[in-house]
């Protein structure tokens, strides 16, 4: 049996205006912090309100300012072995293994009987099951950083794999169990 608990605090997203405010053809402009609520185009979220239009001078905010959410996993695995076929004899052992010198002292009852080595088979037949998130915990993706977007700081799906890697799916989905069987000759 082996386990896999993986717990990651969230990554850091950059949260920007969506609008090319400078004309340089990149939507990446972020917003200011904002300092009149009342201001036309001022959002208030959990982070904060934020302007996407900033006066001069106003606070711009950091790079990477929004944290995702935390990822956490817990994976299980659970395989047997059986050995089949006619037994391979097992090498026999130097001549001298069992030879007791005269400077060696020995106790009469002391004494063990040399262990016999396990029966070796060409055979092997494994079988394994394997579960990824066990507890089917939702690992929400990076939420969406666009002021513009109506899916503003919201998840569209689910985390990569663990620690973050590309791609969606792997761990951070939902529970998934496989099924092995292996033959070894």
């Amino acid at each position: 049996m082996n386990t896999l608990i993986i717990a990651n605090s969230g990554p850091p997203f950059n949260i920007i205006t969506g609008h090319d405010t400078n004309g340089d053809t990149f939507f990446t402009e972020r917003p200011a912090f904002a300092t009149d609520l009342n201001k036309p185009g001022v959002m208030v979220t959990p982070l904060g309100a934020f302007d996407p239009n900033p006066s001069p001078g106003q606070r711009i905010i950091p790079r990477n300012f929004g944290q995702g959410p935390a990822f956490f996993s817990v994976n299980l695995g659970v395989s047997k072995v059986i050995k089949f076929g006619r037994a391979i004899p097992p090498k026999a052992p130097p001549a001298n293994a069992n030879v007791v010198t005269a400077t060696a002292p020995t106790t009469a009852g002391n004494q063990k009987p040399p262990a016999k080595p396990p029966i070796q088979r060409p055979y092997q037949l494994s079988f394994s099951i394997y579960a990824n998130n066990v507890l089917n915990h939702a690992n929400k993706g990076t939420p969406v950083g666009n002021m513009a977007s109506p899916y503003f700081l919201k998840s569209t799906g689910t985390s990569g794999m663990f620690f973050f890697g590309p791609g969606g799916g792997g761990s951070g989905g939902n529970r998934q169990i496989s099924l092995r069987v292996r033959l070894s000759f």
